[in-house]
Formats: C-alpha cells, structure tokens, sequence
C-alpha cells in the first residue's frame, strides 16, 4: 500500500477544470495522496462524485455548493471545490474547510483565491496550553 505520510508530503500534477482544444488544461502541484482520493472521487466508473453533483446543480439551478470537510477532509473540500468550480464556473462553489493541511504550494493557493475567493473559508484551531483552547 501507499505510505500516507510520505504520499501528503509528495506532490504531483491534478487537472483542473477542462482542458482546451489543443490540449492545455489547468494543472496543479498537490498532495499525492489527495490527488488519488480525489481522482477516486471524481471517476465515471467509481463514487461518482462530480456526475451526482452535475446532476444535482442541474435539478436546483441556483442553489449553492457547499463543500466542508476536517483535517484530511478539510483538504480534499477544499480541492474539490476549486475543481468544480472550475469546471461549472456557472455554478456558486463555497467550502468550509476545519484545520487543514497544506495540500498544494502557492501558486494552488492563488488560483483558489481568484477562484473561490470569499467564498473559502477556513478554520485553524490551536492550543496555547492543553487546558486552553484558542
């Protein structure tokens, strides 16, 4: 099997949105292990997910996408909400992301600031001591 640690720490190159007539699509460095979740996600032949939510924003013209997720999946939300959105630009994409890793470098948090800008928001809980929660 995969190593976790070393596949979160390991980047390689998503597709985002769709790609042009000659070829050129968005890519982005992240995580390696987030890329094979989200890929997983994202197949025709396995969950699903982008084909249900299609569906979904076809059914309820107008209403929002909310992606929301902890920790690793603070990370894939947030991931899976740039792809979307960029794929349905039409659409309003929002994500709500708790303590997430670091999941791509900065030019993956420049294009989710253009993208979703506003519309992220993160959460990053800390402690000064173990008895107090900041």
């Amino acid at each position: 099997g995969m190593n976790v640690r070393r596949a979160a720490q390991q980047t390689t190159d998503l597709t985002l949105g769709t790609c042009d007539d000659v070829g050129h699509c968005v890519t982005l460095p992240v995580s390696t292990y987030l890329k094979v979740k989200l890929d997983r996600l994202w197949d025709p032949e396995g969950q699903r997910l982008y084909d249900k939510l299609l569906q979904s924003v076809r059914e309820l013209p107008g209403y929002r996408v909310i992606f929301s997720g902890i920790s690793h999946g603070a990370a894939l939300a947030q991931a899976a909400a740039l792809r979307f959105q960029l794929q349905q630009p039409e659409t309003q994409v929002f994500v709500v992301a708790w303590n997430a890793y670091r999941w791509t470098d900065t030019s993956g948090r420049k294009l989710a600031e253009d993208f979703l800008g506003s519309r992220l928001l993160h959460f990053v809980l800390s402690r000064r001591d173990k008895a107090q929660p900041q």
